[in-house]
C-alpha cells in the first residue's frame, strides 16, 4: 500500500519539478530531519515518510539518480539505496540533516 501512496503522489508531481536543486536538497533534508524526529501517531508517522520519500525521489530525478517508487516496495532499504547514491554525488542528506548545514554548490548533473 505505501507503494501506491507514493505512486500516487509522485503521479501529482509530473516529471519536471520547477524548483532548483538547491530547493530540493533543502526540502529532502527538511523532511529527514522531520523523520528523525518521530512522531505521536502511525498515520503521522507514514505522512513523514511520505513527505521525505517524495523528496527523495524529486530529488533524484532532478540529479539523474535512477530511481523509482517501485523500490519503495521496502522502504528504508531504498531510502538508504537513494541516500548512499545521492552522497556519491556530493548530496550528503544524513550530515546535512544531522548538523542542520546547507548544500552551498549544486551538484553536476
Amino acid at each position: 500500500m505505501y507503494y501506491e501512496l507514493l505512486t500516487a503522489s509522485l503521479a501529482g508531481v509530473g516529471r519536471s519539478d520547477r524548483r532548483s536543486v538547491v530547493d530540493l536538497v533543502a526540502d529532502a533534508v527538511e523532511r529527514r530531519r522531520a523523520l528523525q524526529g518521530g512522531t505521536a501517531d502511525a498515520a503521522s508517522g507514514v505522512a513523514v515518510q511520505l513527505a521525505y520519500d517524495l523528496a527523495l525521489l524529486r530529488l533524484c530525478r532532478a540529479l539523474d539518480v535512477a530511481a523509482d517508487p517501485a523500490g519503495f516496495t521496502r522502504p528504508l532499504p531504498e531510502r538508504r539505496r537513494l541516500e548512499s547514491l545521492l552522497a556519491g554525488r556530493g548530496v550528503d542528506l544524513a550530515t546535512l540533516a544531522a548538523n542542520g548545514g546547507t548544500q552551498t554548490t549544486v551538484p553536476a548533473r
